[in-house]
């Protein structure tokens, strides 16, 4: 049926209208486009000029498998999209094939999530579809646990997303080492299973002169300033403590390499309670439960490695290159970046809206910067880009990949009412509409 210039029936059978040389179909609406000639018809209606409908390429009866293609092309009746995006979660092999396509470029997301609830019909229609029973949802819980199942290292997770609780990854160690199920659950709760990701730099010789450098500093008072720290190797570091960290109880620290000049920040733990804990109680999970409170807040140095690693691996250099992190020290190594042609200009950027403008590339990765103090958390390196230099209490937000059970976890925030509450908020109506 070809309909030039028209309001398409999103649930309902076609029922055509004529007005200013123009043909309606009545339906939700999903656009705001409708031409402000036309008067006297509902508001939910949805205006598509000039298309074809139920033919061509990106119709369901020349579908040639290409997914992204048709969410993103196809003018398809919602009826016969929800068709044949239900016939795509109707196996755990036909789920994984789509969840495949849709989700292999992470900067894809935001759009192909948008198509998928325009063609769906909006927002209840899609809610329905992502949280039926054998929904995207639960086919994406599956698929996931399946790359988690075949992943080596904790760079495969993290490649994939950035919100994995840390104790996936530990068990994903200690799974590797061999150890059985109850062996697992002894060494995770008493602390014993570590992982890293990065390289550390040569500029810390090896871990056990890092592990030396950590302890030292762990020693030094509140605030220190230009200290030097002598290690194996004759190695000396000048150590100074800077600004930061006040909601997430981390230091960052300033560490020089004395014998070649070279730079980097080291994000660590203000506080170690799970270490008084682990001494004084005979129940080794109270230390494992203060832990996990610790690397699941927001603004965590454990969750921010995780995250600035996420963008690194899929090619996104907008904030601070993470170098390395150890989980056993829960210390995280990071390039330095000069302040370069004073950048800290307060008056350019505010959060969260403007903020997310200007570094609107990590929002193509699904990030979105919810931090108060954002303000003074960039700087311009030396090609003169504009990069941020601690991620603070960023938000995920992904459509695409709504994690897993046990697996996953939603980012903390600490900074207030947050970017993803007041996305959610705006479609409360569709979610009391679905409850119905």
């Amino acid at each position: 049926m070809k309909i030039s210039g028209n309001y398409v029936s999103l649930n309902k059978k076609p029922a055509q209208y004529s007005k200013n040389t123009q043909n309606f179909i009545a339906g939700n609406n999903i656009a705001n486009n409708k031409p402000s000639s036309v008067k006297g018809y509902p508001d939910n209606l949805v205006y598509f000029p000039n298309v074809s409908f139920g033919i061509g390429k990106y119709s369901k009866k020349n579908f040639d498998g290409d997914y992204v293609s048709y969410i993103l092309n196809t003018y398809d009746f919602p009826s016969t999209v929800k068709s044949l995006l239900d016939e795509a979660m109707s196996s755990k092999e036909k789920a994984d094939e789509f969840i495949s396509a849709v989700t292999k470029n992470p900067k894809q997301s935001a759009d192909i999530s948008t198509a998928l609830n325009k063609k769906l019909g909006g927002t209840e229609n899609f809610l329905e579809w992502y949280y039926a029973k054998d929904g995207y949802v639960k086919r994406y819980e599956d698929y996931l646990k399946s790359k988690y199942i075949s992943a080596s290292t904790p760079a495969d997770l993290l490649k994939i997303q950035p919100n994995w609780g840390y104790w996936a990854i530990e068990r994903k160690i200690a799974q590797k080492q061999g150890y059985s199920q109850r062996q697992q659950d002894d060494l995770m709760s008493r602390g014993e299973i570590n992982f890293e990701f990065g390289k550390l730099p040569e500029a810390f010789v090896d871990k056990l002169t890092f592990s030396q450098l950590i302890s030292e500093i762990k020693a030094l008072p509140f605030n220190p300033q230009n200290v030097i720290i002598s290690c194996y190797y004759g190695k000396k570091y000048n150590v100074t403590q800077l600004p930061g960290g006040d909601l997430s109880a981390k230091n960052i620290y300033k560490i020089t390499d004395s014998k070649s000049g070279k730079s980097f920040i080291l994000k660590i733990d203000r506080f170690y309670p799970e270490d008084i804990v682990k001494e004084n109680s005979e129940n080794p999970y109270d230390s494992r439960i203060i832990k996990e409170g610790k690397h699941t807040r927001g603004d965590s140095v454990y969750l921010n490695a995780c995250i600035d690693y996420y963008l690194q691996l899929n090619g996104c250099h907008k904030t601070a290159d993470l170098l390395y992190y150890n989980f056993s020290q829960n210390a995280a190594i990071y390039e330095y970046i000069e302040d370069n042609a004073n950048s800290q200009n307060k008056s350019s950027l505010s959060p969260q809206i403007k903020t997310n403008k200007e570094f609107s590339e990590l929002n193509d990765f699904g990030i979105f910067l919810n931090d108060v103090g954002q303000t003074t958390n960039y700087k311009k390196d030396k090609d003169g880009k504009l990069r941020i230099i601690d991620i603070g209490h960023a938000e995920y937000i992904d459509l695409l990949k709504p994690g897993a059970r046990l697996l996953t976890i939603e980012l903390n925030n600490l900074c207030g009412f947050s970017i993803k509450n007041a996305l959610a908020a705006l479609n409360t109506g569709a979610i009391k509409k679905m409850r119905k």
